[in-house]
């Protein structure tokens, strides 16, 4: 739950034009990624960034209710193309940033076929964490997953939701599910691998300028930051797919 909350000041000791602080509501999923990536563009462009982590239902909520966010960073294309369509965002322009996939992981958590899939089409775990597929893309996708599989029906009464994938994390990590789907910050022990054998629906990260910013060149000049190839390498090194890919 910390991470779901969590409202993060990157300062960089260079004062930003009129102390400018551009705020960007980031899916939690990319939350680790995106502290590194708003770190680098205060080292860049000397202004601070404050981040805002939650799920993308959530954020996207907030923003049609007026939140002061100036760059949306969704877990989704959905929320980003209906902030368009009502006006909410600047240069009716969406960047893909990332091309979500999805992991099974456990946590110091061993399994008699000794690893994530296999435990998952054998059934060899109490509880199975996923995100809310009402607010969470990567929580759509993991019931999409289950559903490829033909395992929805059968595990939907072992299925905890977590509100955002930070929160599954939290669930594997605290021993509230053995086994995971998402996309984990950290695991220690237990198994991590793609999601495999099943389909689901492409997770395209798309990010927007929102309208209501009162730094539309600092929110633009971020965007841009994204499509470089040394952010877009840390991208790839934290386990999403680019456009290019």
């Amino acid at each position: 739950m910390r991470r779901f909350t969590l409202l993060l000041l990157l300062l960089s000791g260079v004062a930003a034009a009129d102390d400018e602080v551009l705020t960007v509501a980031v899916a939690s999923n990319f939350l680790n990624t995106a502290e590194v990536i708003a770190s680098r563009y205060t080292e860049d462009y000397g202004a601070p960034v404050r981040l805002v982590s939650g799920s993308t239902g959530k954020l996207y909520a907030q923003i049609v209710n007026g939140a002061p966010y100036d760059v949306f960073l969704a877990a989704d294309d959905e929320r980003p193309r209906l902030l368009e369509s009502a006006g909410l965002t600047l240069d009716a322009q969406r960047l893909t940033y990332a091309n979500g996939q999805l992991w099974l992981f456990s946590s110091g958590q061993t399994f008699p076929s000794g690893n994530c899939h296999d435990a998952l089409v054998n059934g060899e775990f109490r509880k199975l964490a996923i995100a809310n597929p009402a607010t969470a893309p990567y929580g759509r996708a993991a019931m999409e997953y289950l559903e490829s599989l033909g395992l929805a029906d059968t595990y939907r009464p072992r299925l905890v939701y977590g509100e955002s994938v930070s929160q599954v994390t939290h669930f594997v990590i605290s021993g509230n599910a053995e086994l995971g789907i998402g996309k984990p910050a950290s695991v220690q022990g237990g198994c991590l691998a793609p999601a495999r054998d099943g389909n689901y629906s492409a997770i395209r990260q798309q990010a927007v300028v929102l309208a209501r910013t009162e730094y539309p060149q600092a929110a633009a000049d971020f965007l841009d930051f994204l499509k470089q190839p040394e952010i877009r390498g840390i991208i790839v090194d934290d386990g999403y797919l680019t456009e290019s890919q």
